[in-house]
């Protein structure tokens, strides 16, 4: 389950002051496509209130997101908080590689 989801994860926005109201807003009913090491594909759902839903195949998960010191957290049941950089540099069908501050690494792409 835990690379499940960790490969729902992204990376690239520096989020301080009033941009990070922006910064959330330009995600909510985004979604982001992470490819991690293993070739496993999962897709994460940001909603306004905060959930994020993870698909991954046929396994769907809900959990939380949120923008914080300049990284795009997510907590899903039974792990622990993963965060990745966020530098508002990530845009609609660019892919780029972020490294979570656990060491995971994915290939990242906000979908359009």
């Amino acid at each position: 389950m835990k690379k499940f989801a960790l490969a729902a994860v992204v990376g690239l926005f520096a989020v301080s002051g009033a941009y990070a109201h922006t910064a959330q807003d330009s995600l909510v009913g985004r979604s982001i496509r992470a490819v991690a090491a293993d070739g496993t594909v999962s897709v994460v759902h940001f909603q306004a209130d905060g959930v994020a839903h993870l698909m991954a195949g046929e396994n769907h998960l809900d959990g939380s997101w949120s923008l914080q010191d300049n990284q795009l957290c997510f907590n899903w049941p039974g792990q622990e908080r993963e965060c990745w950089p966020w530098d508002g540099s990530l845009q609609p069908g660019v892919t780029v590689t972020a490294t979570s501050d656990h060491g995971d690494t994915v290939q990242v792409t906000l979908e359009d």
